[in-house]
C-alpha cells in the first residue's frame, strides 16, 4: 500500500509499513469476532527490536529514537500489548520484566498444557499477570547478543542481564539506565551502596545463563 515502494526515504517507508502493519493487525481482530472467538483468544502484539535508528517515534514519554542492532534499551526494550476480552482489564497495565522466552509457558498454561515432561523451562508465565493477578515477576532479564557471525568479520558475542535500574554486561561494563539509558557511562567497578549490590545480583544472573 505504499505510495512509492522505489522511496528511498526511511521516515516514509516506516510510516507506510506501520499503516500496513496496522490493517493487517486489524483483519485478524476482525476475522476473529466474525467468527465469534475474541472472548476465547489471546491476542499479543510485540516487537523483537526497536525501529532503525533513523527513526525517531514521539510517544507520551517524549520521542525515542530506533536503536535496531544495538544492546540498549532503544534496542531491547519494546511495547508488548495482550488483548483477551473478559479476562484483561481493559486500559491495565503491567510493569513486569518479560521476556520472550515466557511467551511459550504462558501460552501453554492459558492452553491448559502441562510443561512438567520438559523442565526446567528458560520462561517464566505471566498469566497471572494477564488476569490482574501477582505472578512470578523475574528480577532481572538476560541476553546473548551475536548478529551475523558468519558474515561480520569483527562481529563478538554479547552477553549481558539487566532490569529495571542496571545493566551488566559479561565484560564488567555497569551501567545506570536510570540517569544513562544510552549506556555511554560505566560505572568504575568496586562501586559500594545501591551499585555494588547491582553488580552482584546481575552477575549472578549472568553466571546463570548458557555460555553459548
Amino acid at each position: 500500500d505504499s505510495p512509492d515502494p522505489r522511496a528511498k526515504n526511511s521516515p516514509t517507508h516506516f510510516g507506510a509499513m506501520m499503516g500496513y502493519m496496522d490493517k493487517l493487525v486489524g483483519r485478524i481482530t476482525d476475522k476473529l469476532d466474525e467468527l465469534g472467538l475474541s472472548d476465547d483468544t489471546l491476542l499479543i502484539f510485540t516487537g523483537d527490536n526497536g525501529t532503525h535508528k533513523k527513526i525517531s517515534s514521539q510517544t507520551r514519554a517524549g520521542e525515542v529514537t530506533g536503536g535496531k542492532g544495538l544492546t540498549n534499551r532503544r534496542a531491547n526494550h519494546v511495547p508488548m500489548l495482550a488483548v483477551w476480552p473478559g479476562t484483561i482489564a481493559p486500559g491495565s497495565v503491567n510493569e513486569d520484566l518479560i521476556d520472550f522466552a515466557d511467551f511459550f509457558p504462558t501460552f501453554c498454561e492459558v492452553a491448559g498444557a502441562s510443561t512438567a515432561a520438559i523442565q526446567p523451562l528458560d520462561g517464566v508465565s505471566f498469566r497471572p499477570q494477564l488476569r490482574g493477578q501477582p505472578g512470578r515477576a523475574r528480577d532481572a532479564l538476560t541476553c546473548y547478543y551475536h548478529p551475523r557471525p558468519l558474515t561480520r568479520k569483527n562481529s563478538k558475542p554479547v552477553r549481558f542481564a539487566f532490569d529495571r535500574e542496571f545493566k551488566l554486561y559479561g565484560d564488567g561494563r555497569l551501567f545506570d539506565l536510570r540517569s544513562d539509558p544510552d549506556e555511554t557511562r560505566p560505572i568504575e567497578a568496586g562501586t559500594q551502596g545501591e551499585t555494588g549490590r547491582a553488580r552482584v545480583r546481575l552477575a549472578a544472573a549472568i553466571a546463570a545463563m548458557p555460555r553459548r
